[in-house]
């Protein structure tokens, strides 16, 4: 073994380099043809903007992008219907829309016969002061502010 390392040097000679890497202008033109394949075309679909995870009673905004410009988009959270003009961009902002029920709650947008539909996480309104209160009682616990 240590003689056939010193005779070769250590290197595998037998490979032949020509053969690892083609340079078949036929195989570019599959492979820059299969990417541009599986590449979508710039067609916008509806698409809701909105938090994961929401807060009965709580204010929340949302967006609906990929309408067409001055098209009218109908917005469904929970019980709440609301509509408004997408603007020049196709972008159309709710402001404000409440969703009153906890667990799971469906958004729907709907736009020119096209619509989209997401989850929202709801949760009670409660829960958002367990994070201060859990390190107000870590920091009284240890007497040390740094470690809460």
């Amino acid at each position: 073994m240590l003689r056939f390392g010193a005779i070769h040097g250590g290197r595998n000679n037998d490979i032949n380099n020509r053969k690892l890497v083609s340079p078949s202008p036929i195989r570019h033109a599959l492979a820059a043809g299969l990417i541009a394949a599986l590449i979508p075309f710039s067609a916008v679909a509806l698409e809701i903007e909105a938090p994961d995870v929401g807060l009965a009673g709580v204010p929340l905004d949302y967006a609906v992008t990929g309408a067409d410009p001055g098209a009218n988009v109908t917005l469904e959270a929970g019980d709440a219907r609301l509509s408004a003009t997408a603007g020049a961009d196709g972008r159309a902002v709710f402001d404000d829309v409440v969703l009153a029920a906890r667990g799971e709650a469906t958004v729907t947008a709907t736009s020119v016969g096209e619509s989209v539909s997401t989850d929202v996480r709801v949760i009670p309104g409660w829960v958002s002061v367990l994070p201060a209160v859990l390190a107000i009682t870590i920091a009284l616990t240890l007497r040390n502010v740094i470690p809460a």
